[in-house]
């Protein structure tokens, strides 16, 4: 019988798959992070006091779902970011050596939580692909607005909104998306020097109107959507009222 903490982790990823590298039932695991029972990541992001911050965050913890973006491919300074998700919710990880995760792969991943800039993620420590097909979890479609929240945080999402404002800094290029020019709440699509010739922002203009696809995150008070690739940034039109 497997105890039911172990069955709901492993039903997160799809139908009991086989895990790669898991020691027989009589040998003693040298690892026993590696071998525990992942948590769901809604539980591991858990906020009781609401602060804005995990309550776990300094805990090691392991999760499991699957690769909604590989390590790498978010357009951050920092390497080897990517997201993962379950049936309770997704989390930035950290895994700089992670090459062989793709999109869409099951994965098992513990390591550190950690909360910096205001954004949850988990510091790899190690990780393990699982022997399942590959499945990328479908983006939710969320308005600007609702986008713009702790709630959705670390989960694939797509979004549409007018550019209100382009711009660079130090660190990389980005435009500003809101729902129409006299809505608050906005959304930041950031593109980080080392990766603007993989994901050009300039292809787009103050005014056009855009549908981006990618994982909800934040960086101080600043909430973002960051693309995974070219393809996930698509111009669906202009806001001519806008630009009157």
């Amino acid at each position: 019988m497997i105890p039911g903490s172990i069955l709901w982790g492993l039903l997160a990823v799809g139908l009991l798959p086989h895990w790669s590298g898991v020691c027989s039932a009589d040998a003693a695991p040298t690892d026993s992070l590696q071998y525990g029972a992942p948590a769901p990541i809604a539980q591991v992001r858990r906020d009781v006091d609401g602060d804005s911050i995990p309550d776990r965050v300094g805990d090691t913890v392991v999760v499991a779902g699957r690769v909604a973006a590989a390590p790498g491919a978010l357009p951050l300074p920092e390497e080897g970011v990517g997201s993962l998700q379950d049936g309770t919710g997704g989390i930035h990880v950290r895994l700089p050596e992670a090459r062989a995760l793709g999109r869409g792969d099951s994965a098992r991943v513990w390591g550190v939580l950690r909360h910096e800039a205001g954004l949850a993620q988990i510091a790899g420590i190690g990780y393990e692909r699982v022997e399942a097909a590959r499945r990328t979890p479908d983006p939710v479609p969320l308005s600007v607005p609702s986008a713009a929240s702790d709630r959705h945080e670390g989960q694939l999402a797509r979004v549409d909104g007018t550019i209100t404002a382009r711009s660079a800094n130090r660190g990389g290029e980005y435009f500003v998306l809101r729902e129409d020019e006299s809505s608050d709440a906005q959304l930041t699509v950031f593109v980080s020097n080392q990766h603007t010739e993989r994901i050009r922002l300039g292809r787009f203009d103050e005014g056009d109107r855009v549908e981006v696809t990618g994982i909800i995150s934040q960086y101080d008070l600043s909430y973002q959507v960051l693309p995974r690739g070219e393809d996930d940034l698509v111009h669906i039109g202009q806001a001519w009222t806008y630009l009157r």
